[in-house]
């Protein structure tokens, strides 16, 4: 981050600008810092000299809306960045707005919509040869099936998501999809490994510096932990990762699991 500023405050070329602002940007959303994260990408949309750089710092604003959950604007930047993609046929952009749009609808209840913005940024990312962004797709497809109920299907779409994310080392991507392997595992009743993926991913997400990743993997430890005490159990378990206050905010993770 002291770099992409330093490199900021000399840079006088609107080319220069922004092939800084952009990741100005990107880093600070990281950090959580969104208002000016939102005010490096204007300031990139700003600096743009083509469609394509347009398009690249409408996905930052919308990325930070949805961080912001400002749904309507997140959706309404996604919507001009999509115009522009489409023009010129971006595939590697188009996977980011699809994967945004989906994530959101996954926030409206809306299971149907949400798996077929996923699929359409997996066959996006998939032309683009994007490894991280066809995980990141996969991640989606398993939160929509997971939301319709399907929980097989959701884990098989996490589980190919995971086998991505560690053959390339996208560790944000990993952490919370190991925490949603955990959770079906909690659901089908198999604390044991319930316990240990969630220990692996909190692990993971303290090394990744992942701390509302972390937060939601430490609630569904604290319901794992509290299942082994004796006791009478439910014949039907549902899965405390759709009851986690923190599970909205760990969407933002993976994603970004880098959400540009």
């Amino acid at each position: 981050l002291a770099l992409v500023e330093r490199g900021l405050a000399i840079a006088t070329s609107p080319p220069d600008q922004f092939a800084l602002s952009l990741p100005h940007g990107e880093l600070l959303l990281d950090l959580g810092e969104r208002e000016r994260a939102r005010g490096a990408f204007e300031q990139a949309l700003d600096q743009a000299q083509e469609n394509r750089q347009r398009c690249q710092a409408l996905i930052g604003i919308a990325s930070v809306a949805r961080a912001a959950q400002a749904h309507e604007v997140a959706l309404e930047a996604l919507e001009r960045a999509q115009g522009m993609a489409q023009a010129q046929h971006h595939p590697l952009e188009l996977a980011h707005i699809h994967h945004l749009r989906g994530s959101l609808l996954f926030f409206t209840g809306n299971a149907e919509q949400c798996r077929a913005e996923h699929e359409q940024a997996l066959r996006f990312a998939e032309e683009a040869g994007s490894a991280e962004l066809q995980a990141k797709a996969l991640s989606g497809l398993g939160d929509s099936a997971y939301a319709s109920g399907q929980i097989s299907a959701a884990r098989d779409h996490w589980a190919r998501c995971l086998d991505l994310a560690r053959k390339n080392g996208f560790g944000r991507v990993e952490v919370p999809n190991i925490g949603m392997l955990a959770d079906v595992a909690y659901v089908q009743f198999d604390l044991i490994a319930a316990n240990a993926l969630l220990d692996e991913a909190i692990e993971l997400a303290t090394k990744t510096h992942d701390a509302r990743t972390e937060c939601f993997l430490r609630w569904g430890l604290a319901y794992v932990l509290g299942e082994q005490q004796p006791g009478p159990r439910p014949a039907i378990r549902p899965g405390w990762a759709s009851s986690s206050p923190a599970r909205s905010e760990q969407s933002n993770s993976r994603l970004r699991a880098s959400s540009t």
